[in-house]
């Protein structure tokens, strides 16, 4: 079992930089994040472009970084909902 995770679901009614969580100084991990609605949206890590996920698609980054502490947000272009997993490794 894992010594570190977090889990969610989120809804978003409006546009714009919605924090999800931020994952401790020292955690190496996976997240696995869903996209639900019909717009695509990026996946940040600290206010840094990582990733888009498309409308409906699943995207998964295997590692983060354990040498400071990781915002993950995600910048969306309208009403958005989906979930998410970290996970250490």
């Amino acid at each position: 079992m894992a010594k570190y995770a977090n889990t969610g679901s989120f809804n978003f009614t409006s546009a714009g930089v919605k924090t999800l969580f931020t994952v401790p100084k020292g955690i190496n991990g996976t997240l696995a994040i869903s996209n639900n609605s019909n717009k695509p949206f990026v996946l940040l890590l600290n206010n840094t472009v990582t990733i888009a996920v498309k409308p409906y698609g699943i995207a998964r980054i295997g590692s983060l970084s354990g040498g400071f502490p990781t915002k993950v947000a995600i910048r969306t272009k309208g009403p958005t909902n989906g979930a998410y997993i970290f996970q250490q490794n």
